[in-house]
């Protein structure tokens, strides 16, 4: 599979709201995507241009953080056209926005060609546009096929028992696909059951609470800014809490003591929750865990409903 159809297929399938997603659903999906995508693109350009000294480099950082400001700008008008059901503007909203990203790509092509940073970053809103470009379209007979051959992969991996309860699981989250993608990529057999759904929970939640952890430590080695390093200790805190609640949780499922594993998981959405919530604290800083607080509490919600359906 090519790198850009995955990286397509991946964002659709993570923000799914639920398996029957219909074109407005994903055009909601890409048109959030890209306006999310260009803002934290903005935030690297901005983050790159600070540290540069190479001028040729800085001048085209600068073209391209005029390029991203234009698509993001774009798509939140085109946000705001989506939900008051304004969709045949929204082509004339974003219509620029593919003639900025190349005003980025070929500013890197004026002599002395500098090397681009942003190559990667690029790539994917190509992709991204590209994918509104196409949920934009009113030619559903070519469309809705593929969303039928992309749903049918997406939920390949799992027998109809087992998907059934995943579905039963995820549709309490806040996004589905981000659930029934993570139960569907670490399935030990196509017939798992709750248990096996509940160790998948337990790890993955473990797992994504080390990882940010981590992620914060270092995040706190090079922020000098106060308001964001008060918010990061909070969160380093909130995050050790939560990885120590599933080091136990973890423990006590391999005892198959089900019933302290739940109480050890319940603490858990307090303390990820104080991460999410130190960030609104005047001077509001802005908060570089958004992604990360999303899926945490996912993961923890997904541990505790599973939790909860085990017969203990």
């Amino acid at each position: 599979m090519a790198p850009e159809t995955e990286f397509c297929r991946e964002t659709l399938t993570d923000n799914l709201p639920s398996p029957s997603t219909d074109i407005y659903g994903l055009a909601k999906i890409t048109i959030q995507q890209t306006f999310y995508n260009a803002g934290k693109t903005g935030e690297s350009i901005s983050n790159l241009l600070a540290s540069e000294t190479d001028q040729a480099v800085k001048n085209a950082l600068i073209a391209c953080q005029n390029a991203y400001s234009i698509i993001q700008q774009s798509f939140l008008q085109a946000t705001v056209e989506f939900e008051e059901h304004n969709y045949k503007v929204i082509p004339d909203v974003v219509d620029g926005t593919g003639r900025a990203l190349d005003s980025c790509l070929t500013s890197f092509d004026v002599p002395p060609h500098p090397k681009n940073p942003l190559v990667q970053q690029n790539k994917e809103m190509r992709t991204l546009l590209a994918m509104a470009n196409v949920c934009g379209q009113s030619n559903y007979q070519i469309i809705l096929p593929l969303l039928i051959l992309f749903l049918s992969i997406h939920n390949a991996s799992s027998d109809k028992t087992t998907q059934d309860l995943i579905n039963y699981i995820c549709y309490q989250m806040e996004q589905f696909g981000f659930c029934s993608k993570t139960f569907n990529e670490n399935l030990p057999s196509p017939s798992t059951n709750i248990i096996g759904l509940t160790k998948i929970t337990v790890d993955q939640a473990l797992k994504n609470a080390t990882n940010t952890f981590n992620f914060i430590e270092n995040l706190l080695k090079n922020t000098t800014d106060p308001g964001v390093k008060n918010a990061l200790m909070v969160c380093e805190k909130g995050y050790k809490i939560v990885e120590q609640s599933f080091q136990e949780a973890s423990r006590e499922f391999e005892a198959k003591d089900y019933e302290n594993m739940k109480r050890s998981e319940q603490g858990t959405p307090r303390a990820q929750g104080s991460c999410a919530t130190n960030f609104e604290i005047p001077p509001f800083p802005s908060n570089p865990l958004v992604e990360r607080n999303k899926q945490m509490r996912i993961l923890i919600a997904m541990a505790l409903v599973t939790a909860n359906l085990l017969k203990v």
